[in-house]
């Protein structure tokens, strides 16, 4: 499709049109490059050891006032985050805590709804007999004086 100028060849998609005998190197090629390879595996054949480097020496450069005002504006930057990270890990504790208190109190304050529903009927239930004991009273009252006064005329 398009030329790759940086890998010297086409994009993949032309790259897969040619035949896969355009890639193989000609024979001559494989006769140049074997030879010189040779001698170098020879020569890592003899020599049985490989001398390690020395140890690296590196020179620390000296601090700018600049390069030591940036490390101290980070400095001050991760103090800040850590507290904000603190802070926020103790509000979400503390979110927690409220939640449960706020799950407390609903369920108390059902509790005591359902205790108050209970004894209001309680209640009405007490009044209800109250009133039929006085009414029955009553008429045995009536009756009993009705009797009386028959029996003293």
């Amino acid at each position: 499709m398009s030329y790759n100028p940086i890998f010297n060849m086409q994009s993949p998609a032309a790259a897969r049109s040619y035949s896969t005998t355009q890639f193989n190197p000609p024979s001559s090629v494989n006769s140049h490059v074997q030879p010189a390879l040779q001698p170098a595996n020879n020569h890592y054949e003899t020599e049985s050891r490989v001398q390690e480097p020395g140890p690296a020496r590196y020179q620390v450069p000296q601090s700018s006032p600049q390069i030591e005002w940036i490390i101290e504006t980070l400095r001050q930057e991760t103090n800040k985050h850590n507290e904000t990270r603190l802070t926020l890990q103790s509000t979400r504790k503390m979110n927690i805590q409220l939640e449960q208190l706020l799950h407390q109190e609903r369920t108390f304050n059902h509790a005591l709804r359902a205790n108050v529903q209970e004894a209001e009927m309680k209640r009405i239930y007490a009044e209800g007999q109250l009133r039929a004991y006085e009414q029955q009273n009553a008429h045995m009252v009536r009756n009993r004086a009705v009797q009386v006064t028959t029996e003293n005329s």
